[in-house]
């Protein structure tokens, strides 16, 4: 893949549009170019920037899907043109967003991020194949048992970029790939505590971002030690964190408290 036919599929590619092997290419393509690479980060710093503003107040349904269809519309641009007119497009739909957040129309609407239409919901998801979970189990989530693969050989797998994760005290136990009946990929790996501190494992599924959604659960927004902007809440009896970083949305479970997993998820340097 060139640089050429990767630009034309960035956009897709962070609205996790693509097919796998697509996204691969992708994916492979980017870890190797410098100037597709800054590209992508670019698109989705502008992502970022509009699940901030729409996090702090609730549009009405119709109004998101209108800045949904913008972005594709930007998408679907020449590919001369492709860069320039979706981020001018962006930037205008960040503006209009911050205008409209700000007009009597949606004053006191609420809190919900953006997400995709089709997300996956992380409370089905954590109840069927969560290690702490007693189901009951979920034909639509298929787990795919592959070791102890870290981040780098797992992108490779599903086409999007795994985050690696460090956590004190905890390491790797093993990891999978989850398949959702309507073709989604996602990742989770299980960490073990290290020094016998604990008896709870840690989950942590990885999805393109905005994959996972939380619609059941009351999460509140926290600001942890290395300045990541982090969502805090439960999933039943677990702890649960959820955080967006570089492509992909980190979803931490695990029965600890939940003071214990922010300081391991962002310990004080």
């Amino acid at each position: 893949m060139n640089c050429e036919q990767a630009r034309e599929l960035l956009g897709p590619a962070s609205d996790n549009e693509l097919a796998n092997e697509s996204a691969a290419m992708v994916a492979g393509h980017i870890s190797k170019c410098n100037q597709c690479q800054s590209e992508w980060e670019q698109i989705l710093s502008v992502r970022a920037g509009i699940v901030g503003i729409l996090a702090q107040q609730k549009p009405s349904d119709d109004f998101e899907k209108r800045i949904i269809s913008a972005l594709h519309s930007d998408q679907q641009a020449s590919k001369v043109k492709y860069m320039t007119t979706f981020f001018i497009g962006a930037a205008a739909t960040v503006l209009l967003v911050s205008l409209a957040l700000t007009s009597p129309y949606f004053a006191g609407s609420g809190v919900r991020p953006v997400q995709s239409q089709n997300a996956i919901v992380a409370e089905s998801l954590v109840a069927s194949i969560g290690h702490h979970s007693s189901g009951p189990e979920d034909p639509s989530f298929v787990v795919d048992y592959v070791g102890k693969k870290d981040a780098s050989d797992l992108a490779a797998k599903v086409g999007f970029a795994v985050q690696k994760i460090k956590l004190a005290n905890y390491g790797l136990y093993g990891s999978d790939i989850v398949k959702t009946s309507d073709g989604k990929t996602l990742v989770r790996m299980c960490f073990n505590s290290s020094d016998g501190s604990s008896t709870d494992c840690i989950d942590c599924y990885q999805a393109p971002t905005g994959l996972l959604s939380l619609r059941k659960t009351s999460m509140r927004q926290i600001t942890l030690e290395n300045g990541q902007v982090a969502s805090i809440g439960k999933l039943g009896n677990q702890s649960a964190l959820l955080l967006s970083s570089n492509g992909a949305d980190v979803l931490y479970v695990s029965p600890i408290a939940s003071e214990k997993l922010i300081k391991l998820v962002a310990p004080a340097s």
